[in-house]
């Protein structure tokens, strides 16, 4: 488990909550688009909880009081996964064109993180 700086178990719950309103978005996401927008809801979901998790790890190490050298590099690390992200949805827009996934379901997903927060 991963501690933060802000509230030790955040990270758990907000986790936990995501893996229970999740499956059923995905099966609403169903009824309302067929499988492109269930398997948009659910990528959107598993990036949105990926991109918390890696938030708080940031944070972690940025107000953990080490050095400004390991804060500098918890930054970097900040904006390569920023770019991972960035990427991800770059390739949903692409599974998007090819019309297996639904964009605007995995927006949806995606905001599932910050509905529970």
């Amino acid at each position: 488990m991963m501690s933060t700086a802000i509230s030790p178990d955040l990270n758990r719950n907000v986790e936990k909550k995501s893996f229970y309103i999740l499956p059923a978005a995905v099966v609403a996401g169903y009824f309302l688009g067929k499988i492109p927008a269930a398997a948009g809801v659910l990528a959107g979901g598993a990036i949105g909880v990926l991109n918390f998790r890696w938030l708080l790890g940031t944070i972690d190490g940025i107000l953990s009081g080490s050095s400004a050298r390991a804060k500098g590099t918890n930054a970097l690390l900040h904006f390569l996964r920023l770019g991972l992200v960035i990427g991800l949805f770059s390739g949903l827009v692409y599974l998007h064109y090819l019309k297996l996934v639904n964009i605007f379901a995995a927006l949806a997903g995606f905001t599932v993180v910050l509905v529970i927060f």
